[in-house]
């Protein structure tokens, strides 16, 4: 059986599938279903994406990471986010 190469970690999503559009709109696009596991499951669950946005590049004391974070539950479950869309 395969094993999976990154075990375990988060997908780290790069610059290219994050970065805005020419309008300034979010290309990052995140399925509905992870927020509908947000809201049901509460803190239980928590996305392991690590997508290259500035929320993600930097620690809770504000030093620039070299490799994103996985975001938290609070980063995540929001109604309106500016560097996602939430799509069906």
């Amino acid at each position: 059986m395969p094993r999976s190469l990154n075990r375990g970690r988060g997908r780290g999503i790069p610059k290219t599938e994050t970065a805005m559009d020419k309008d300034g709109n979010p290309t990052l696009l995140v399925h509905r279903t992870v927020k509908m596991r947000l809201e049901v499951l509460g803190q239980d669950y928590i996305p392991q994406a690590r997508p290259n946005i500035p929320v993600a590049r930097y620690n809770d004391s504000g030093r620039k990471l070299s490799e994103p974070r996985r975001m938290t539950y609070a980063e995540w479950n929001v109604d309106k986010p500016k560097f996602w869309k939430w799509v069906a």
